[in-house]
């Protein structure tokens, strides 16, 4: 009775490793075909194209819907397609295109939410969605909280995405009157994120960036210069 035991326990083992190896195999083929198809890992022995079309994303997506880069880079794509067309698609199609970057970002996120740079995307797009009736209710209060959670997850790393953040807060700014108190925090997010971009980079190049976005709002030089006058910690 022991021995049955034992052998039936031997053969449970048995079926689970397999089935474990073959899903686990099942899956890594389809990511190797995801790949063939839209490549995210750096080979630099193999050249593989960077830029992969709509198609060939659409593709790796439907062998490996679980990689959070192929929902970026559709999103990416897609955003190229809009722009390409500016002017010449109808509303109707470019609201379209709209919902479909929104819904590429929200699964990136929705997948790898730790990628701040994710969050700084879908929360730009969020803010285009100004002729929504729920625009001020709905659409900006989700951009600010996907730049904060960007601000939470990027650290001390990518200068120009913290510039980014920055000109968010800037724009998001104006939407208010200078009265307020709620201007006073924004304008000190995109203070924070600029000063913490020009301590990371030290470009020229960055901080010409910086005044030229900021003049588009703020026509201010002594404001303007303020920007750079670093407080953070070392």
């Amino acid at each position: 009775m022991n021995a049955y035991r034992l052998r039936f326990k031997g053969i449970l083992a048995l079926v689970f490793i397999l089935g474990l190896v073959t899903w686990t195999g099942y899956w890594r083929i389809r990511h190797f075909v995801a790949e063939a198809y839209c490549n995210t890992a750096t080979n630099s022995t193999l050249n593989r194209d960077q830029d992969p079309s709509l198609g060939e994303i659409r593709k790796a997506i439907f062998w490996d819907k679980h990689n959070a880069q192929y929902w970026h880079k559709l999103a990416r794509a897609l955003w190229k397609v809009r722009s390409d067309g500016q002017g010449t698609l109808s509303d109707e199609d470019n609201n379209k295109k709209q919902i479909e970057i929104i819904s590429a970002f929200e699964e990136a996120v929705r997948l790898n939410p730790l990628e701040a740079r994710y969050h700084v995307l879908l929360g730009w797009e969020y803010s285009y969605l100004w002729q929504d009736p729920d625009y001020n209710e709905k659409w900006l209060p989700a951009s600010d909280i996907c730049m904060e959670r960007a601000a939470f997850f990027i650290g001390d790393q990518e200068p120009r995405l913290h510039v980014t953040i920055g000109n968010y807060w800037v724009m998001r700014s104006k939407t208010l009157l200078p009265s307020n108190p709620q201007w006073e925090i924004d304008w000190a997010n995109a203070s924070w994120h600029y000063k913490k971009a020009h301590t990371l980079g030290k470009t020229k190049d960055l901080k010409g960036e910086i005044e030229d976005f900021v003049w588009k709002f703020y026509p201010d030089k002594e404001l303007i210069q303020g920007l750079f006058v670093s407080d953070l910690p070392k």
